[in-house]
């Protein structure tokens, strides 16, 4: 399947825990994911890159998460953490850009990361807007 597509690396990210403003973790820069075994966990859809990778930043830290709601909306999940009904795991670039006053944004440790690629069908002529936005992806950063 690999072969079917033209992957172009855009982003690495990574996996953020996000607490409601009020949690007693909420105040740290970073944290062992350990501390939040006791949790429960709002997760995005479980097909995802983000569910999977969340649950293996579980694993890794000794526990298997109680998984308590599957949202694939981000807006749904932050709701949720406010209303004190979970705690969240994201990628971080996503839930930078949905921020809200009445949440935290946590590192964690051990720190799970992905990269997140642009891809197209191998063969297939990109429309001239498509091909300017994948040269641009290409450009390394100033």
């Amino acid at each position: 399947m690999d072969d079917e597509f033209v992957k172009v690396p855009y982003v690495t990210d990574t996996i953020v825990a996000i607490l409601p403003i009020t949690h007693p973790l909420a105040d740290q820069k970073t944290i062992p994911l350990r501390m939040l075994a006791e949790e429960n966990f709002l997760l995005t859809l479980q097909q995802t890159v983000p569910y999977r990778l969340s649950i293996r930043a579980c694993e890794l830290s000794g526990f298997e998460p109680r998984v308590t709601y599957n949202d694939p909306e981000l807006e749904n999940l932050v709701d949720l953490v406010i209303k004190g009904m979970g705690v969240s795991l994201v990628l971080k670039q996503l839930v930078l850009y949905h921020s809200h006053p009445k949440i935290a944004i946590v590192d964690i440790t051990p720190s799970v990361s992905t990269q997140i690629s642009l891809c197209h069908l191998r063969g297939v002529e990109l429309s001239d807007a498509a091909k300017h936005f994948v040269l641009c992806a290409e450009a390394p950063e100033n």
